[in-house]
């Protein structure tokens, strides 16, 4: 998406679906998972006067919350990359924005004059995630972030744009 001649940015994810743990849902579906065992646990307790069967049917599930949040964020991804360019194009400034959107998780700054070119590789396997690299002349090929689904077209209009800003200053 350009948003003018010096910013553009490369959603990595639906901008418009939510990122973030959902506590709410997260607790109704746990609570509603463990409906059988709060069921067996009470049903135990009050038959053999056992009292401390409850005590594992009431931390499980705050167990669960916390190993589930813990699980959402190992497995979240980045939602976008900014490029920034300066005012006479001479410097330009990547950004991962980190999941909650309130940052980046990676942060890189280059002199326009110093890079070759931008490019996607291949992944190794079919499946596999695609790397965003940034080559340099000097031949060093700095990778700024590996993601998954971004389709072809996206990928060659977003070199296409920024490989044209570099040409434009040569």
């Amino acid at each position: 998406m350009k948003f003018g001649e010096y910013f553009f940015t490369l959603y990595l994810v639906d901008p418009l679906k939510e990122q973030g743990l959902n506590s709410e849902v997260a607790i109704y579906n746990i609570l509603y998972f463990n409906i059988p065992f709060f069921i067996y646990s009470f049903y135990q307790c009050f038959k053999n006067d056992n009292y401390i069967l409850i005590l594992p049917c009431l931390i499980a599930p705050i167990v669960m919350y916390f190993l589930f949040s813990w699980c959402m964020k190992c497995c979240s991804h980045d939602t976008r990359i900014d490029f920034i360019f300066s005012k006479n194009f001479e410097r330009i400034f990547i950004g991962v924005v980190n999941y909650k959107l309130n940052g980046y998780s990676k942060t890189f700054e280059y002199q326009t004059d110093e890079i070759d070119r931008f490019g996607f590789l291949k992944p190794e396997n079919i499946n596999g995630p695609t790397s965003f690299v940034v080559i340099l002349k000097n031949k060093i090929m700095s990778q700024i972030i590996r993601c998954k689904g971004i389709d072809k077209y996206d990928q060659e209009g977003i070199e296409f744009i920024l490989n044209g800003k570099l040409n434009k200053q040569e």
